[in-house]
Formats: structure tokens, C-alpha cells, sequence
């Protein structure tokens, strides 16, 4: 089960929105704090046709829900899906005690997701294969960036027929989904749009930040001041860039990729002379 569609009327900031989902086991909304991210995600889930699997929001729920109602052959699938959630090699060595908040953030979801699908597949060989439908706000809360980058990857192999609905503000988490499956979400005033995001799939963090979030992913003196030196290369004031560039070197460091590019074009300029 998947949803291909999503309509909300009058509710929130929506007034009449219809989107048509893809094919796809991961669908993010991106967009600025307040846009109405989280009012889709409640959208969807208050709306009874969608029949949501599970919902994690703000608010953590029980940690270990239902476990004690689990037989020892449908424990093994709770263990088997925290085990590829948290990417560790024995279950038995988790302590909950010392667990970081991103392990505890895991360990609830991936409990969370396993006990909803074992109480409606509980009787197939697998019930991780079983569908179903699970929003996440904020899916890379907590996380550190290299398990942001893997998490969208385990959450789909772990639970190979469930769509997962999530709201993100990480280019690391957006680098790993597909374009067609990202939509942007914009609102001036009463005026909401939502639309396929830029390409966003493979791309690096600082293309992802520039062209989705309209952030430059530097500290802002140290961009106006890389801005300056392009500025004085394309004057001819070379003598000036070869001055920032000494001035910036002391800040950022020499290996800095766009010093090292500032460089090779002064370079380039006084072998060829233009």
C-alpha cells in the first residue's frame, strides 16, 4: 500500500492542495521553518483513507511498545530490524542505559515501525516485508551526518514495502532520494506552492544547500570576502586577489578548494596573458 496521491483542503495554511505521488518508498517535503511542513504530515495522517502505519513526530512514544505482548518468534523480527537500523553487529550488546540519542531516536522507530507491522502481518514469514504507510518529522533528529546519510538507505531495506513520508532540512539526508520523490514547499502570505525540488539526488551538500535551502554554506564574511577576489580577477586587479587570497589563506587555510581555483586561474592568466 502506497499512496499516490495527497489532497488537503482548508486545513492549516492549505487551502486546496493536490499532489500526485511517485512510485517511490521515500517521499520528502523540504522547505523554510513555518512553510507547512509538519501541517502536511499531520494532513496526511489525520485523514482516515490514508490508514498511516505509524506517525513519529515531536512527541516520543514508548520505546519499547508492545514488546512485552511478543511472542519469541516475532521478537526475533524486532531485534533483526534494530540491528539494521542501528547498524550494530549483536543486540545483545545494546544497553539501553548508555544508549547515545540517536540510538535511543533509532532504536524507537525501528521498534515502533516492527510491532505496527508484526500486529496486522504477524502470521507471513516475514512481517518486515509487509506495507505500509509511516510519516517522520524531522527524520535526521538527533543524527549524527554519517548516519544521515545511511538512514534513508536502511529504512527502505529494512522495510522494503513500507513508503516512508518525511520532512528533512539535511542535504545529507536529501543527496540519497530520488529527485521526483523531493517537493519543495513555499508559502508567501496565503499563497502555498508545492513542486518538485531541483535536482537534488547525488548532488553535494553545498550544491544541495545553495539551490534548495537558498543558503551559502560558508560563514558570510568569508563568502564576501572569496566574492572579492573573483571580483578583483575579473578587474585585472591582480595584485589585490593575490592580497585577499594571502589574508583568507591565514583564516580558511591554503588548501581551500576555491583558493586553490582562485589561484590556478591567476596562473593561468599571467601564462596566457588574459
Amino acid at each position: 500500500m502506497k499512496l499516490s496521491k495527497v489532497e488537503v483542503a482548508n486545513f492549516r495554511i492549505f487551502k486546496d492542495i493536490s499532489i500526485s505521488l511517485p512510485d517511490s518508498n521515500i517521499i520528502a517535503f523540504v522547505g523554510d521553518n513555518g512553510c507547512g511542513k509538519t501541517s502536511m504530515l499531520d494532513a496526511i495522517y489525520m485523514d482516515e483513507l490514508n490508514d498511516v502505519t505509524y506517525y513519529f513526530s515531536d512527541e516520543l512514544p514508548d520505546m519499547l511498545y508492545a514488546v512485552p505482548k511478543l511472542s519469541r518468534s516475532h521478537l526475533k523480527f524486532v531485534c533483526l530490524a534494530v540491528k539494521d537500523i542501528l547498524g550494530v553487529g549483536d543486540f545483545d550488546d545494546l544497553i539501553l542505559e548508555e544508549l547515545s540519542s540517536s540510538d535511543r531516536y533509532l532504536l524507537t522507530m525501528a521498534v515502533n515501525i516492527t510491532c505496527r507491522l508484526l500486529s496486522k502481518y504477524g502470521s507471513f514469514a516475514n512481517p518486515l516485508e509487509g506495507d505500509g504507510v509511516v510519516l517522520i518529522d524531522e527524520v535526521e533528529r538527533h543524527l549524527h551526518p554519517k548516519r544521515q546519510l545511511c538512514i534513508v538507505d536502511r529504512l527502505t531495506s529494512t522495510f522494503p514495502n513500507v513508503q516512508f513520508i518525511v520532512t528533512t532540512n539535511s542535504p545529507l539526508i536529501l543527496t540519497n532520494i530520488p529527485t521526483e520523490s523531493v517537493f519543495l514547499i513555499e508559502s508567501s502570505g496565503e499563497d502555498v506552492d508545492i513542486y518538485n525540488s531541483p535536482l537534488a539526488f547525488g548532488r553535494d551538500s553545498n550544491t544541495i544547500l545553495e539551490r534548495i535551502f537558498d543558503v551559502y554554506p560558508r560563514n558570510k564574511d568569508v563568502q564576501e570576502s572569496l566574492c572579492e577576489v573573483y571580483r578583483f580577477i575579473a578587474n585585472g586587479e591582480i595584485e589585490n586577489a593575490k592580497d585577499m587570497i594571502k589574508e583568507l589563506s591565514t583564516l580558511i587555510g591554503c588548501y581551500d578548494h576555491e583558493l586553490i581555483r582562485a589561484n590556478a586561474i591567476i596562473k593561468r592568466k599571467s601564462i596566457i596573458g588574459k
